[in-house]
């Protein structure tokens, strides 16, 4: 009973899901209904949507390298905001891909904001490699690794 309850609220949360990346369009509630109803009675759907929440469960779990710290991390935008939370001001076309990589061709935004992606001015980047050169240099001398 508790793995059939587990499923039908994976089930909801994957039509949400859905739902909210316009992969199918909801209408009406009792078009919910029905369609919840046919999967909670289906195994092999029950299955493929339980594949699908982990596929993209592993996805977002996925570790990226963050070049101004230079080390691996698991939640990319919370890492940046919290670590490098840019000036607030305009982004001048400049920010990192999901995938850590620093890219220019944003069609604008505000330095420190952005999901999946993270705009960041050149400005705001350079000032935060040379205060981790520094932060770096000055472990090295004491001969701790940072």
């Amino acid at each position: 009973m508790l793995y059939t309850n587990i499923l039908y609220y994976l089930i909801c949360l994957t039509y949400i899901w859905l739902i909210s990346n316009k992969t199918i369009c909801y209408t009406e509630n009792s078009q919910l209904q029905n369609l919840l109803l046919i999967l909670k009675s289906s195994f092999e759907i029950n299955i493929y949507c339980a594949m699908l929440q982990l596929a993209r469960q592993m996805a977002l779990e996925s570790s990226v390298s963050c070049d101004i710290c230079q080390v691996s991390i698991q939640h990319f935008n919370r890492h940046m905001r919290s670590h490098h939370p840019g000036c607030g001001g305009n982004c001048g076309r400049h920010g990192y891909r999901s995938d850590g990589v620093y890219v220019d061709g944003w069609f604008g935004g505000i330095c420190g904001t952005g999901n999946p992606y993270y705009l960041m001015c050149r400005e705001c980047r350079e000032r935060y490699i040379a205060k981790a050169d520094e932060v770096r240099t000055i472990a090295a001398m004491k001969g701790t690794n940072m």
